[in-house]
């Protein structure tokens, strides 16, 4: 069941590890209470979110301050780790509106690109319980002085994950923004870059950067704000630039809420952005994603079997013995075969309950003599072949449509599955194994695939194919096509969902908080959705 959305601002905050997104929603908790600093220090300062920051005092000193009351969803440390653990919605009053800021682990975790994964996961799962998103905010730092690999996945992994309709509720949030003088700074160049290399691939997505869609706030002055109460020496230089910064993040925050219900015309609320889009993008994502591997196994049995089959037909065409002498010298079909990384292999053929594994060159040999019984043998070679070759083509095809819809419908151009998984199977093949047979094999289907897929975007360019054709909908019937085909569906099909459960069952399992920030902080209501 979905939270009511009645007057309730929903912001979902993106941003690298250590970007401070839950500084910033301490530090908006009481922009929102407190118009100036003076105000806040008077008062009872509020730590929605247990936080720790490093201090340097006047005789050059560390010191170490902690705020709020420690929680098992914020790792208060200095390893490197995102802090935020889990995703967490703090409520603001605000006017006549309450304020959602959704809380979320951060991208670019040094415990590697599976944590990310499963933070992105547990964001998704996380907003379900919302119809609707204001605003994506992407936190960044002012002053980045160099595109590194981090910042690139970061960035394109956050858009890959968003439909291509949420560009139109996407603004960036430039944190400690003071050293910059309330501007981004070198990364504003950095910034446009990225977005201008989204723009020129498909789906061409023009992610706006406007003033309506950056804002410049500064986590210090709230820093500031927690050493006076405290009782730790601010120097009166940094007390009269907090007090600027505490001005200047106040109005700014403000400006952001009036886009949000005035828009950029100042007459039209921002039209929010349908969860539900997002989420049947990485539903459907997910589907695509757990096919890589089944389809790579599935191909490598084809165009083993082909293999097998063209060996076979050749024996039997230049065999010159009699029938005994052909039966003993090749067993032609081979209904259970296996592979090093399948287990087990299933017959690729049908006619079990008709032959009963029992040799096709036996069944046909006694029904003709040798001479048609070879032709025959033959043709049925050739047939079983063409049909191969055929479930092979249009797996690969299929294939090739799932990355055409993932491309075309993320914010940004997503990484293949299915490429990336035979790329990295290739990897492995080159460098692990001796068998030269192998490794063709395998090169085989990676040029095969890239041949169907370059066809396949040739014809999009050209007018021939209409993306816009290629729907969620359009997908999961495809999938149904996979199942259903004659030789190879059943064990797509077996495969596929036994995947689909490995992947769920690698999700972590988690509970659904909310806050509301406008009770006194000793009664904080906690709201679990399970």
């Amino acid at each position: 069941m979905s939270t009511p959305q009645i007057n309730y601002i929903n912001i979902l905050l993106l941003g690298e590890t250590g970007v401070g997104k839950s500084t910033f929603i301490n530090a908006f908790a009481n922009y929102l209470t407190y118009d100036t600093l003076e105000q806040a220090v008077n008062g009872q300062p509020l730590g929605v979110i247990p936080t720790q920051f490093v201090r340097t005092d006047e005789n050059s000193q560390i010191q170490y301050v902690d705020y709020g009351k420690p929680d098992s969803n914020e790792s208060l440390n200095f390893d490197g780790h995102s802090v935020t653990q889990d995703c967490w919605a703090y409520c603001f009053k605000y006017n006549c509106h309450t304020i959602r800021l959704i809380d979320t682990p951060g991208v670019g975790d040094t415990r590697g690109l599976d944590q990310d994964k499963i933070n992105f996961d547990n964001i998704l799962r996380f907003i379900a319980h919302y119809d609707v998103l204001h605003l994506i905010c992407i936190l960044m730092k002012p002053d980045t002085v160099r595109l590194t690999d981090g910042f690139k996945y970061c960035f394109r992994e956050l858009l890959c994950h968003l439909q291509k309709d949420a560009s139109k509720n996407m603004i960036f949030l430039f944190t400690n923004s003071r050293n910059t003088y309330y501007s981004p700074g070198s990364t504003l160049m950095l910034l446009k870059k990225m977005l201008s290399e989204i723009k020129d691939q498909p789906p061409y997505v023009d992610i706006p950067l406007t003033p309506y869609t950056q804002y410049y706030l500064d986590n210090e002055s709230f820093q500031c704000l927690i050493a006076m109460t405290k009782g730790l020496v601010v120097s009166e230089m940094e007390r009269q630039a907090s007090i600027v910064s505490w001005d200047k993040s106040v109005a700014e925050c403000t400006r952001l809420f009036n886009y949000i219900v005035n828009g950029s015309t100042g007459f039209q609320p921002l039209v929010p952005h349908k969860i539900q889009d997002t989420l049947s993008i990485n539903n459907t994502r997910r589907l695509i994603l757990a096919l890589a591997k089944p389809i790579f196994l599935i191909t490598n049995i084809i165009e083993l079997n082909m293999q097998i089959l063209e060996q076979e037909k050749l024996q039997i065409r230049n065999c010159q013995g009699n029938i005994d002498q052909l039966k003993h010298q090749q067993q032609v079909m081979r209904y259970k075969q296996q592979i090093s990384f399948l287990k087990p292999i299933y017959s690729m053929f049908r006619n079990q309950s008709k032959i009963n594994e029992e040799s096709i060159l036996d069944h046909l040999l006694r029904l003709n003599t040798e001479k048609r019984g070879k032709e025959t043998l033959i043709r049925q070679y050739d047939i079983r072949i063409h049909d191969n070759k055929y479930e092979q083509e249009f797996i690969l095809k299929s294939v090739a449509k799932f990355a055409l819809f993932l491309n075309h419908n993320a914010l940004t151009v997503c990484p293949d599955p299915f490429d990336d998984y035979m790329d990295n199977q290739l990897t492995k093949a080159l460098r692990n194994y001796d068998n030269k047979k192998e490794i063709e094999k395998l090169e085989t289907i990676v040029k095969d695939y890239r041949r169907v897929k370059n066809v396949l975007d040739n014809l999009v360019k050209m007018g021939s194919v209409n993306v816009q054709t290629i729907t969620i909908d359009y997908v999961k019937g495809l999938i149904e096509e996979l199942y259903q085909l004659n030789e190879t569906g059943a064990l797509i099909k077996q495969l596929h969902e036994d995947n689909i459960v490995k992947l769920d069952n690698q999700c972590k399992r988690m509970s659904y908080h909310e806050i509301d920030s406008n009770m006194p902080r000793s009664v904080f209501s906690v709201f679990r959705y399970n």
